[in-house]
């Protein structure tokens, strides 16, 4: 549940490093999480403009006591000026998207076959009876 009782979505980087470490906290607290990779800095880019597009604000009626100050703002700058402007307004706060490293695709820990199973393992076993 997020706040207010509404569901969200929480989104946690962790190193290759903390893995094991992160899977123990989030089995501890019940957490049943979804391991994935990040997304690109263009796809989190495209997703705040998809979000820019579906702005209610947009879509709202003009009211009457808007419309004298709109014609005079588009009168003075135009609408491209007008646009570029609403469109750094709704970008400013926001920090530039970064691209993370690559990483091989994640297999969580309990999901991994058992040091028993692993064909490497055996041989060397194999090989360390033969010289006993």
């Amino acid at each position: 549940m997020g706040r207010a009782g509404r569901k969200g979505v929480s989104a946690l980087i962790v190193p290759n490093s903390a893995r094991r470490k992160a899977e123990r906290l989030l089995r501890d607290a019940n957490i049943n999480a979804d391991w994935g990779r990040p997304p690109s800095a263009d796809e989190v880019s495209r997703r705040d403009d998809e979000r820019v597009l579906a702005d209610p604000a947009l879509t709202e009626a003009i009211t009457p006591d808007e419309a004298d100050f709109i014609r005079e703002l588009l009168e003075k700058h135009g609408a491209e000026q007008v646009a570029a402007a609403f469109l750094r307004q709704a970008r400013a706060g926001r920090s530039a998207p970064e691209d993370l490293m690559d990483t091989p695709s994640y297999t969580p820990s309990g999901d991994r076959p058992d040091r028993g199973d692993r064909p490497d393992l055996q041989r060397a076993e194999s090989a360390a009876r033969r010289f006993r």
